[in-house]
């Protein structure tokens, strides 16, 4: 596909983010904040599928937010970190391994513990009110012009000058912008999200550290 420079985002350019997750939640409080600083007025949309309010549909994480993600969202996004949504806080990690166990521990801020789902509709409904437009749907198609690119949309097409992929490991958005920009998605790994109850022993044995295998 031939590049072509367009120049910067114009005075009420209009910017398109596929996937409202914190990424695209992320890029697109900052592309309001940098657009308003310079004086000039971003149109910004996150189009995402899933409904996080009332907790309807999750992204797959554990919910575990690490330093300094709370001093970005505050200092970076001017956002006050969701505190009420913590369940704990985590101050070390322990691998479990066939021969042993390994305590990992620091002298960092901990981390915290949190349902994703809550964290994910508190930062939509932030970009909400920086003035970012939320259109619940998902992405169907892309057609690239040389001016703008159509976002077609199960409910109605949207045109804007930039769009932005931030749908993480999402195969399905992945396979879209594949076809229309020969983009090639990383190689990873499927993964198995499980729960494990260890009950109230369990817990004071763990402390307050998080464990993998």
């Amino acid at each position: 596909m031939k590049q072509t420079y367009l120049g910067p985002l114009q005075d009420g350019g209009r910017v398109g983010i596929i996937g409202g997750g914190p990424g695209g939640v992320a890029t697109a409080i900052a592309l309001k904040q940098g657009a308003r600083a310079l004086g000039r007025e971003a149109q910004v949309i996150i189009i995402e599928g899933k409904q996080f309010a009332g907790e309807q549909h999750h992204n797959q994480c554990v919910g575990v937010l690490s330093p300094p993600i709370a001093d970005l969202v505050e200092r970076d996004l001017k956002i006050p970190f969701p505190h009420s949504l913590s369940r704990s806080a985590i101050t070390g990690y322990i691998l479990h391994t066939a021969q042993r166990e390994i305590i990992l521990d620091g002298e960092t801020e901990p981390s915290v513990a949190l349902r994703r789902v809550q964290f994910d509709a508190y930062m939509l409904n932030a970009a909400r009110d920086c003035g970012v437009e939320i259109l619940p749907a998902r992405v169907t198609a892309f057609e690239f012009h040389a001016d703008r690119v159509v976002i077609y949309t199960e409910n109605t097409p949207r045109e804007v000058e930039v769009v932005v992929g931030a749908f993480g490991m999402d195969e399905g958005s992945g396979v879209l912008f594949e076809n229309a920009v020969g983009y090639h998605p990383p190689l990873a790994l499927n993964s198995v999200v499980t729960k494990y109850h260890p009950g109230d022993e369990g817990m004071i044995t763990f402390g307050n550290r998080f464990g993998g295998c």
